[in-house]
């Protein structure tokens, strides 16, 4: 079994990243405003008609709450947070408890107001009171993704799961993320696997992916390829991310199906427009390569460079290569520099320096960068060069007639090292 795919599942189980509203880091979604919202008795389809204005003079909670929800998406009226904020606490004080839950969301990500967890909490316990399964899925959410010192995943659990059982698929793929990973609760894969089944025959689409990764993995359930391909092709085609690089990678190595780059490129550039950093680096990386397609330098460098600012060090590491030998992109010493720095920073590079006759080197050594990116790079007046397991530098100062080398034997590693001399100054 590919490792890549293995990590694609194991993250997607493991990392804390719990659903809410869709729209958690910008403002809500169409989905969110159905779940929220239906259409408005007595208005006429455009939120330009007299009805809008005549609820622009409302006193009643349902007006306060429909004309936030309108400010909120900007139709008709002026768009703005703050305004929305200020209507839906209108309502939300009348007791409106689709109110309470938007104005929670308002304080939770600082939208029209000052970003408070506490008044988030506060107003999100309020509308959870009287059962509303998105308040309690978005209490439990406060909870299991709070700092470490209020994270409580064992009242994320208690919320999570009155959710749940009122059908809420994103509380469902919630409590499943704890069972699996035994967070609040007792770890359980199979409860886990449950949760998820039920939370993907829902429609969720990152349950319906991890359902298919279980399956492949064979975690909690018997093993099943033909399956798991079914729930992960489903979620893909259904715009998860995870699902699409997923498929990307089994295309890119032949990993159960039939080796196709074409193929690996079309699943990896569907993620990567997702902003998935994974995806972005391998799309650039196949873009570089000429993998399936023609080789493209420069719309490589645009690809490393989102996932780079992703933070992905891989990225960052060939993009710094890029810049170092103007591949793609206007060569720049200084640039080359600040990306690897990064990446050497997030533990993929190793450091060492080297120092002959008044020049200091500093050379960082790579382990996993394709041979298609060049390990010598040369510069005004030195070169660093690579064997499989040894680094020479050798510096040719200007009126030096002869050049001098030294090496220096790395251990700890089998794996052919790929290297890029950082810069040269001045002792």
């Amino acid at each position: 079994m590919s490792g890549n795919l293995q990590r694609v599942i194991e993250q997607a189980s493991t990392q804390v990243r719990f659903a809410g509203l869709s729209g958690s880091g910008g403002t809500l979604s169409a989905d969110d405003r159905g779940k929220f919202m239906a259409s408005p008795p007595n208005m006429a389809s455009s939120p330009n008609s007299s009805s809008v204005q005549t609820m622009d003079g409302a006193t009643d909670a349902e007006g306060h709450f429909r004309l936030g929800v309108i400010h909120h998406f900007g139709e008709g009226l002026d768009q703005g947070s703050t305004e929305a904020a200020r209507r839906f606490k209108r309502a939300a004080v009348q007791g409106h408890t689709k109110a309470q839950v938007l104005l929670g969301y308002m304080y939770e990500n600082g939208y029209g107001v000052a970003r408070s967890l506490k008044n988030a909490k506060r107003w999100y316990k309020k509308a959870a009171s009287t059962g509303d399964s998105a308040a309690q899925n978005l209490l439990g959410v406060t909870y299991a993704k709070a700092k470490r010192t209020d994270q409580n995943y064992k009242a994320a659990a208690k919320w999570f799961r009155l959710a749940a059982d009122q059908d809420d698929a994103d509380a469902q793929s919630n409590l499943a993320r704890l069972y699996y990973n035994g967070w609040g609760v007792p770890q359980d894969i199979g409860m886990a696997m449950s949760w998820y089944e039920r939370a993907a025959n829902l429609g969720l689409s990152s349950a319906m992916f991890l359902v298919g990764g279980l399956l492949f993995l064979g975690k909690g359930v018997r093993q099943d390829y033909v399956e798991a391909g079914k729930w992960i092709r489903s979620s893909a085609n259904e715009g998860n991310s995870d699902a699409q690089l997923f498929l990307g990678l089994q295309y890119s190595e032949g990993a159960g199906v039939k080796l196709d780059f074409a193929e690996a490129a079309k699943w990896f550039r569907m993620a990567a427009k997702q902003n998935n950093a994974e995806a972005q680096f391998r799309f650039g990386r196949m873009l570089f390569d000429g993998d399936g397609m023609e080789p493209d330098e420069a719309e490589a460098a645009k690809w490393y460079r989102l996932a780079a600012d992703n933070r992905h060090a891989e990225a960052q590491n060939n993009l710094g290569l890029m810049y170092a030998e103007g591949l793609g992109v206007a060569k720049d010493g200084s640039e080359s520099l600040r990306l690897i720095q990064l990446a050497a920073k997030q533990g993929h590079m190793r450091w060492h320096s080297f120092d002959w006759d008044g020049c200091s080197f500093l050379a960082a050594v790579s382990l996993r960068i394709k041979p298609r990116v060049r390990s010598g790079l040369s510069c005004r007046h030195d070169r660093i060069m690579h064997t499989r397991n040894t680094i020479s530098v050798s510096c040719m100062m200007k009126g030096v007639e002869s050049s001098r080398t030294k090496s220096k034997h790395l251990s700890g590693t089998d794996l052919p090292l790929r290297t890029v001399l950082l810069r040269h100054r001045p002792a």
